[in-house]
């Protein structure tokens, strides 16, 4: 499948950067599925989880249809900011290891759909684009 679009932001992430880029994929993609591949935000210190969850209620705020994070328990986070507000529990994964994401996303993903992918340096979800690509 030649036509979706990956957004490789991988190299940094934090809770400004991160709402930043969803609400332009919102806006540039308007008409288009929008998927969010993410792993952890590092550095947050004891507010973590409370961003972690600002950032899942986002992804869903900014009409993002499917959430796929990759890590440890801060996706769990981002999977309770997405249920509260609204997200379907179906469409929000956790997966601990790339080798369990990828056929679980590559049984998903559509055409014209557009991917975010994006994490703290310490995630390497550069893995994840590598993979795909």
């Amino acid at each position: 499948m030649d036509d979706w679009i990956l957004i490789d932001d991988t190299y940094n992430a934090n809770p400004s950067s991160f709402q930043s880029v969803l609400e332009n994929l919102n806006k540039m993609f308007p008409e288009r599925r929008k998927i969010v591949v993410c792993g952890a935000m590092a550095e947050l210190g004891d507010s973590s989880p409370e961003f972690h969850r600002q950032v899942g209620n986002t992804m869903f705020n900014c009409g993002v249809e499917k959430m796929y994070g990759l890590g440890g328990e801060e996706i769990e986070f981002y999977l309770e900011g997405w249920k509260n507000a609204g997200g379907e529990k179906t469409a929000a994964r956790h997966f601990n290891e790339l080798a369990e994401l990828l056929p679980a996303f590559k049984a998903e993903l559509q055409s014209k759909d557009v991917v975010l992918v994006k994490g703290s340096r310490s995630a390497k979800m550069e893995r994840f684009v590598d993979a795909m690509l």
